[in-house]
């Protein structure tokens, strides 16, 4: 796991696992696999009432879309395609094939 925004890297491994890190203002934190293929936002506020369900579902509505993998996903992309290893009958990891 990579968040560039912060200079981290994580390697995470399979089962639970907790990564520990503070960011220092709020706002949207972006971070991939390595390969980039699986994106991901981190939604940092000072203040939100985690009993308030309506708040935080509008906080997710107005976070703006994570741009796909470089795989493409299963949103029309590559995945599948000559480059990816579901191609071979394995995962892309993407959530597509």
């Amino acid at each position: 796991m990579q968040l560039p925004k912060y200079g981290l890297e994580f390697d995470v491994i399979q089962g639970e696992q907790t990564i520990e890190f503070t960011p220092d203002e709020e706002g949207i934190i972006r971070w991939s696999c390595w390969m980039g293929m699986i994106p991901g936002t981190f939604i940092v506020k000072n203040e939100i009432d985690l009993n308030n369900k309506e708040a935080i579902k509008e906080e997710i509505a107005s976070t703006p879309q994570q741009p796909p993998g470089t795989c493409g996903g299963s949103a029309g992309g590559s995945c599948g395609g000559s480059t990816c290893g579901a191609s071979t009958g394995g995962s892309c990891g993407c959530g597509g094939k």
